[in-house]
């Protein structure tokens, strides 16, 4: 499944929406470059469960942040990227989180698949890819570039049962963002 976002609010239309169909213990997982917008999906995940979303930080320091919902599930939020493989996060016994009841949202996971594979983790893979267009302006003093993001492309991959469950019963939803879908 894909789409293509031209604007914030189409990434806040397709986390909200999905947050609607998610239930404790749903992984997903976002892969895309620095600045592909994968925490701006997060906090408007965050959002759809009822979590209030400037709450909603990158966790690269912290490596995990845990978000508590009135409303839905709450929300735990890891970032691997300082971490040093799948070996520190077993380890460190993240993974418990994944039967914790909250909704388990994980940045970079590339550098974790292995502990994902071997915990037969069931997960919806959402891949972030950001098209920029850069300009640069020559002045007798100075370069000015600027980049500008043209749009995004999302896909959205599921990874086991309860992943195509989820993807199932989103695309039954009034609210999916069908206008969005290529």
């Amino acid at each position: 499944m894909k789409f293509l976002i031209k604007e914030l609010n189409d990434t806040k239309k397709i986390a909200n929406s999905l947050a609607k169909v998610l239930s404790g213990n749903d992984i997903l997982t976002l892969q895309g470059d620095l600045g592909a917008g994968k925490t701006t999906f997060v906090r408007a995940l965050a959002e759809g469960l009822g979590i209030d979303p400037d709450t909603v930080s990158s966790p690269t320091f912290t490596i995990m942040q845990i978000y508590e919902s009135n409303s839905g599930p709450s929300l735990c939020h890891f970032d691997a990227y300082r971490l040093k493989g799948s070996e520190s996060f077993l380890h460190e016994g993240f993974n418990e989180y994944f039967s914790d009841g909250m909704v388990v949202c994980i940045e970079w996971p590339e550098i974790i698949e292995d502990a994902l594979e071997a915990l037969d983790a069931d997960r919806l893979i959402i891949k972030i890819t950001a098209e920029r267009a850069m300009a640069l302006d020559f002045s007798a003093e100075k370069i000015n570039v600027q980049i500008d993001n043209v749009h995004r492309d999302f896909e959205i991959l599921a990874n086991g049962k309860r992943a195509q469950e989820i993807l199932d019963k989103w695309q039954e939803l009034d609210s999916f963002p069908r206008e969005l879908e290529v």
